[in-house]
């Protein structure tokens, strides 16, 4: 396939949105280099299994990746794949074959600034019902600066049930160079030494259920410790 031609035609089809199966189709078809090829996208019922079969040689290049550890280790991550100035915005994910290479916008200018900001509260989305990730990489930092990923962490709906140990974070802050880490991704209003003070107080009050402000405190926390940006 044509990733160019195909990319192209999406962002002519579909300009700022999510593409239909039809308007894939119609991409598809129009990046096909032969007769052979375009036989081979008709037997599909859903354009969608065509291309996961075609992703890995999709020319994209990662924006932000989340990934877990537990009995096995598992990632999702955003994307683009651009042609002439233009891009799709795509998610990856290599544990559920059904969310793996979803187009989630067609977008003219990917790259001025601010462009993506608006696409990313569906890729918070995406996320929800999800364990709180142990990594989180930026490699589009110029792109999507922490603010902006660290309001896409806020704004996933993370797993009530998978709690954040108040043990294991300080065990974590527990150094001069873990420390200095997440002072630098903290927002600016976060007091460290508060911080740890107040978590500190939490895990010598027994059973005790963190407040509102405590888990807003807790998320911060743990996303200025997974947090790493990787241009």
């Amino acid at each position: 396939m044509n990733w160019p031609t195909f990319v192209q035609s999406l962002v002519v089809l579909a300009p700022g949105r999510a593409p239909t199966d039809d308007e894939v189709r119609k991409a598809m078809f129009a990046a096909a280099e032969d007769d052979e090829e375009r036989e081979k996208f008709a037997d599909y019922d859903y354009p969608r299994d065509t291309l996961q079969e075609v992703a890995d040689d999709a020319p994209s290049a990662t924006l932000i990746s989340f990934r877990w550890e537990g009995g096995y280790s598992s990632a999702v991550w955003f994307g683009l794949i651009e042609s002439a100035g233009c891009g799709l915005l795509i998610q990856r994910d290599d544990t559920i074959p059904e969310l793996d290479f979803v187009i989630l916008a067609c977008l003219p200018t990917p790259r001025r600034p601010g462009a993506l900001v608006s696409y990313l509260d569906e890729c918070a989305r995406r996320l929800d019902g999800s364990s709180v990730p142990l990594e989180i990489r930026n490699y589009a930092p110029d792109l999507l600066p922490v603010g902006v990923v660290r309001d896409l962490y806020a704004g996933v709906n993370w797993d009530i049930n998978d709690e954040l140990s108040l043990s294991d974070l300080l065990d974590q802050l527990d150094g001069l160079a873990a420390r200095a880490r997440v002072r630098r991704w903290l927002p600016a209003d976060r007091s460290l030494r508060k911080a740890i003070a107040r978590l500190e107080a939490l895990r010598d009050q027994d059973h005790s259920e963190p407040t509102y402000e405590d888990r807003h405190l807790l998320y911060d926390l743990h996303f200025a410790l997974a947090y790493e940006e990787c241009p």
